[in-house]
């Protein structure tokens, strides 16, 4: 049972991080992702935006991304959506994923356990580049 649990955490941990989760299309056509790495490089540029557009430094209300070779500019709040809901969303199926596994106490369950289950449907995101 212990051996097929931590079989089954690693096949959710291999789906979390396969291009099944972890991308997007832009515009129905361009696909892509941002590591976590990028996402969190982004995530304090958005910081850094919002700080200096509030003391009146700046005023600019954008901010823009290279995803898959291309420039794209995004408000600062829909940069933000994009980049929490999607990525956050999944990695609480992730967790949750996990969790159940552990919890379970037949090793048949812990085979039959669907790790694709229960992710959000991946974005479409319509921008102008």
């Amino acid at each position: 049972l212990q051996q097929a649990k931590a079989n089954k955490i690693a096949e959710i941990e291999q789906y979390d991080i396969s291009s099944n989760v972890n991308n997007f299309t832009i515009n129905n056509v361009l696909n892509g992702w941002l590591t976590p790495e990028e996402r969190a490089n982004y995530k304090n540029s958005i910081e850094s935006d919002d700080l200096l557009y509030s003391k009146g430094i700046i005023s600019n209300t954008t901010i823009t991304f290279k995803i898959s070779g291309y420039q794209v500019t995004l408000e600062r709040t829909d940069a933000k959506i994009m980049l929490a809901s999607y990525a956050g969303a999944c990695l609480l199926v992730t967790d949750n994923h996990k969790d159940a596994v552990k919890a379970m106490t037949d090793k048949d369950a812990v085979n039959a356990f669907n790790v694709t289950k229960g992710y959000p449907p991946m974005l479409n995101l319509t921008l102008n580049l």
